[in-house]
């Protein structure tokens, strides 16, 4: 029948051999297809992201932002540059020599509480949200230790420490969170900075915490650090100066 010749027709127009021009033709188009995918490096000027700044805090804080003169500015400077990857970042002059200074570092934030800290950081996390090799999820201390007490599988504890251990993470207030209880009590933010170190190399992660200083010793950022090695430990201390650039938030608190 006229149907089943179409039928055959189509059939052999299938099995047919390729040309030399469409096998190259498809080979092209399946080399395109697989490749590997460019991607573009991240890029803002610290005049783009000031302004990017300003235009979200009250997005995500819900009031103004305000400046105080002569403290959220040089409060703010070393970030900005930081996130821009401007060079005036390392003449900073929040930015503490306790710690040799590099882009490769993460951040570590100290200052007294409720003068910003935790409300800087909110945007720029609101702000790299989704963008390749910037973006972090932040976590307050007491947070990550209510998701560790939850953990009562092995399954739920593979999945907290695959939260917790890659990527770029922001952790909010630390040195205040109680011991973890969960089968015993557990230190949890020692092994959490205790693993970040270990994969920063490999994984090129990075670590941003804030934390306010040492009860009866503010402004002395020295006594801030120490405070790590009495609560984490002498090994968590000693890397603290490999994976953190340092930086002081100046001023009192701001809250009313």
């Amino acid at each position: 029948t006229e149907i089943q010749v179409q039928q055959i027709e189509a059939y052999e127009s299938k099995q047919r051999k390729a040309t030399p021009e469409q096998i190259e033709l498809q080979h092209n188009y399946f080399d395109k297809i697989h490749a590997p995918k460019e991607q573009k490096e991240f890029s803002i000027t610290a005049k783009e992201l000031w302004l990017l700044f300003k235009a979200n805090f009250d997005k995500v804080n819900r009031r103004p932002f305000e400046k105080v003169p002569g403290i959220t500015i040089e409060n703010l400077e070393p970030l900005i540059y930081y996130f821009s990857k401007d060079p005036r970042f390392f003449e900073s002059k929040n930015l503490s020599k306790l710690s040799e200074p590099s882009s490769d570092k993460g951040l570590l934030i100290i200052g007294t509480f409720g003068n910003g800290k935790t409300s800087t950081m909110k945007v720029f996390e609101h702000i790299f949200k989704g963008i390749s090799g910037i973006t972090f999820k932040g976590y307050s201390a007491n947070e990550a230790v209510v998701m560790f007490e939850k953990c009562s599988t092995d399954i739920l504890r593979d999945e907290f420490e695959m939260t917790m251990f890659n990527g770029n993470r922001y952790f909010d207030d630390v040195k205040t969170e109680r011991l973890a209880s969960n089968f015993g009590k557990v230190n949890i933010f020692k092994e959490i900075f205790e693993e970040r170190y270990n994969r920063m190399a490999s994984k090129s992660i990075k670590t941003f915490i804030t934390c306010n200083y040492k009860d009866g010793f503010e402004d002395d950022i020295e006594a801030a650090v120490d405070e790590f090695g009495e609560k984490y430990g002498g090994r968590v201390y000693d890397r603290i100066f490999e994976m953190y650039n340092i930086i002081t938030f100046k001023g009192k608190s701001f809250r009313k």
